[in-house]
């Protein structure tokens, strides 16, 4: 029963990584990324994206949320976990490369730098002991976030 909850888990997150992995392609290689939601928002931006901390940000982000569905999609230490890092790196680079192809964007190093920085930063967290201090943390204060812990306590009679 267990082996089948992780890998239908693993499913999810193998599903969650392809759809957010297009995404976040489509998304660097729009004119606008904002025009993935309505042409009306493209026209007029809630907030430029082009200005540099709030690129690096985003994209600081978006690589952090990447990688985290790569592990969470994958084994620990295995060979497709280690695949897919290196085109989660070769996939910042060349979608920053693309950008100077499309009329209003620009590929820039700080880019590519905030992306390697996000899935750097992001392994060296997901792979140390926050995580589990966290959930610990959590699971102190009343929040069940594992199954044993969602069953109702049995109260004696």
């Amino acid at each position: 029963m267990m082996k089948t909850l992780k890998h239908s888990t693993r499913f999810w997150y193998s599903l969650a990584l392809a759809l957010y992995s297009s995404a976040l392609t489509r998304s660097l290689l729009l004119q606008s990324p904002w025009s993935m939601f309505s042409r009306k928002l493209a026209e007029n931006p809630p907030l430029d994206l082009s200005f540099e901390p709030y690129s690096w940000i985003t994209h600081f982000f978006a690589y952090g949320v990447l990688l985290f569905l790569i592990q969470a999609s994958t084994r620990k230490n295995s060979r497709p976990r280690y695949c897919l890092y290196f085109l989660a790196f070769v996939h910042g680079g060349v979608c920053e490369y693309l950008q100077g192809f499309i009329p209003g964007r620009w590929p820039s190093l700080g880019d590519m730098i905030a992306n390697s920085l996000g899935l750097i930063l992001g392994y060296i967290i997901l792979n140390s002991k926050i995580p589990q201090l966290l959930l610990n943390e959590f699971q102190n204060h009343g929040f069940p976030l594992s199954r044993e812990n969602t069953s109702p306590k049995k109260q004696a009679a």
